[in-house]
């Protein structure tokens, strides 16, 4: 097996000293961890990590606890340690003392060797410290872990599969290239179901309120305290109980921010096992309070109500940090495709996701080969299990949960594979906490796509989009201006513009090039002007975007519109065999060729169930498909005779 390529490790994103401890953390973590307690925590004094063996390893056997402490000296092979090095390492075998007084083995983990005169310093300090045992490692012992268990950090960070923001930014272009017209970032609007998978994520934004929490904590405990001076022996001590469970539960919030800001899990399940996240009943000495008209009853119920606030909140950053797999589903137009180019976009302190496409699933694959759209140096992705690998070290180096994100489970060749291949991959990512896998598709194809037991827990990993129904006005507004249409005087079709994609459609009708100002005048007066106009476009993005092996033409992508239309109202129907559709559009083309995917892809087409096991199309929703029918009825060449009065006999 060839060597690490250090020069790979030292062009990482990141400091390197912080790199390299990351890299040594996982790989004892991914060795031993299973054979005691291990702990680790950002700025730990003394060691970076330990573990309490429990049970007999390579590492030892227990009573044995062993601490790291990592350095990455910027010297020479060969170099020796300056007297400011020699002191910070005698300062962190204080530390330990101090703070982890259980560490009976102490291992000093550097970059190159010490030469022989810093090593007899070190194992002298055995007669300063007889309660550790002292050793010393280098990249040596890094070589020997990535092996087995930690083979995987192998390629994520010395090899092939070495994932960097500007590799997420560069396919995150190439993947939303397609998607791109149908988010636009002033547009957006955030609705419930994607705040909360942003919650998941973790990130300084998402979980800001528990800050903001801990400092209304603070702000309403100081006001109580000026007010207690005055109570009696008995409910003052009460009073002083109550006020330290408040600081100490201010103190709890800090501390988890600050780990959710690092990226810091395992600290985040330390602070989150401790008895202060679970609420205390205060119910009595508020009615003690209360009958001794305090003053400051009405404020300390108040503190209590943020007490209640505090146990909810921390309740909520551990369900979300602990969930692996989501699933948000919605009606077609409903914004899942913009949600997931949000998801994954990189900004800020966030380094990017993954984002699949369902439809890019042909029937019988796997999640190998959808993940082999995603390309680090030129070079596809073998498996699935392999990009995981390499997400999850490159949100360990960021400090991030990364997303990889499935858009439109319902559009793959045969939505039935998807069972399976995600209660797979949600057994997979146990082991792998900085990644979170996002899907999305249809409502109705929940019962084929997703896992067995899905949606059932008391918490919840499903989510559903609803659109601008919450509050259309804001979407208005926002479109209105983006697009240039002052809406003066305008009697707007509210109920019709909760709808995302026929808002969009709205706005681009009236004034799609958004040169100047429009008004009411430019807006459509009917649905038939509304979905011309779409269409007209759609049957350009179709053609557009086909393959260069089987060019298609706006020609054909209305004449499949008018089949379909026909198809349906022949045989009085709401949706057409998926089959039928291909073999009657499509012919013999590929699925990735085909006009029915393009079609899908672009909105106009859903995928439905079509009699008991087989698959049906439709078009999106109730509207386009009356405007569609009516177009065909109107074009049929018999429609004169319907407007005949009748017959005498």
């Amino acid at each position: 097996m060839p060597q690490a390529n250090w020069d790979v490790f030292t062009q990482l994103p990141g400091a390197a000293t912080s790199n390299f401890e990351k890299l040594c953390r996982s790989l004892v973590r991914r060795h031993y961890g299973r054979f005691g307690h291990f702990r680790e925590l950002a700025n730990q004094p003394g060691v970076e990590f330990h573990i309490q063996l429990t049970e007999d390893c390579l590492l030892g056997k227990p009573p044995q606890w062993i601490g790291w402490q990592c350095k990455w000296y910027q010297l020479a092979r060969g170099a020796k340690l300056t007297a400011a090095q020699r002191m910070k390492i005698e300062e962190g075998l204080q530390k330990t003392q101090a703070h982890v007084p259980g560490v009976t083995d102490w291992k000093l983990w550097t970059r190159y060797p010490l030469v022989k005169d810093d090593q007899t310093w070190f194992y002298g300090l055995s007669s300063k410290y007889p309660q550790f045992k002292l050793d010393l490692l280098s990249a040596d012992d890094v070589e020997e872990l990535l092996v087995g268990p930690g083979a995987v950090l192998r390629e994520a960070y010395f090899g092939e599969l070495v994932i960097t923001p500007d590799l997420l930014a560069q396919q995150y272009k190439i993947a939303t290239a397609s998607l791109q017209r149908r988010y636009q970032p002033e547009l957006h609007v955030v609705q419930d179901a994607e705040a909360r998978v942003t919650r998941c994520l973790g990130g300084q934004d998402a979980w800001q309120s528990i800050a903001d929490l801990a400092a209304s904590l603070r702000a309403r405990a100081a006001e109580i305290a000026a007010q207690t001076t005055e109570l009696l022996a008995p409910l003052q001590v009460e009073m002083e109980s109550f006020l330290k469970h408040v600081a100490d539960s201010a103190v709890l919030l800090d501390e988890l921010y600050t780990a959710v800001v690092a990226g810091d899990f395992d600290a985040i399940k330390r602070l989150l096992a401790t008895e202060l996240a679970g609420p205390v009943n205060y119910r009595r000495l508020l009615s003690k309070l209360r009958g001794a008209r305090v003053a400051c009853a009405p404020q300390s119920a108040n503190l209590v109500a943020d007490l209640h606030a505090v146990a909810s909140e921390v309740t909520q950053l551990g369900d979300s940090l602990g969930a692996r797999s989501l699933y948000v589903l919605a009606a077609a137009g409903e914004g899942k495709s913009e949600m997931c180019v949000k998801l994954t976009q990189p900004g800020g302190a966030f380094p990017g996701g993954v984002l699949l496409l369902g439809k890019d699933l042909h029937a019988g694959q796997t999640l190998d080969d959808l993940a082999s759209r995603f390309k680090v140096n030129g070079k596809s992705v073998e498996t699935f299990e392999r990009l995981v690998e390499a997400m999850d070290a490159a949100g360990h180096r960021a400090g991030r949960r990364l997303p990889i994100v499935i858009d439109g489970l319902n559009e793959s060749e045969d939505p039935r594979n998807w069972k399976d291949l995600l209660s797979r991959a949600d057994e997979l990512l146990k082991t792998f906490p900085y990644v979170l896998l996002v899907a999305t598709l249809r409502n109705e194809f929940a019962g084929d796509c997703l896992p067995e037991g899905t949606g059932e827990s008391y918490t919840s990993d499903r989510f559903e989009l609803n659109g601008f129904k919450d509050d259309p006005h804001v979407a208005i507004e926002k479109y209105f201006a983006f697009y240039k249409i002052d809406k003066t005087d305008a009697d707007l079709p509210l109920e019709l513009l909760q709808h995302p994609l026929t808002l969009r459609i709205y706005c681009e009708v009236a004034n799609a090039g958004r040169q100047r100002t429009v008004g009411v005048e430019a807006l459509p007066n009917s649905l038939v002007a509304l979905f011309e106009e779409h269409f007209k476009r759609v049957a350009a993005r179709v053609a557009e975007l086909s393959s260069n092996s089987r060019r298609l033409y706006q020609d054909e992508v209305h004449e499949a519109m008018r089949k379909i239309a026909a198809s349906l109202w022949d045989n009085n129907a709401r949706s057409m065999q998926l089959d039928v559709a291909r073999a009657k559009i499509d012919g013999g083309s590929l699925w990735d060729a085909s006009i029915i995917r393009g079609l899908e892809s672009e909105g106009v087409l859903i995928r439905t169930e079509f009699d008991e096991g087989q698959q049906g199309i439709a078009f999106s929703y109730d509207l386009m498909a009356g405007h569609m029918l009516a177009k065909y009825i109107l074009n049929r060449g018999d429609v004169t005779l319907w407007l005949l009065p009748p017959t005498e006999n």
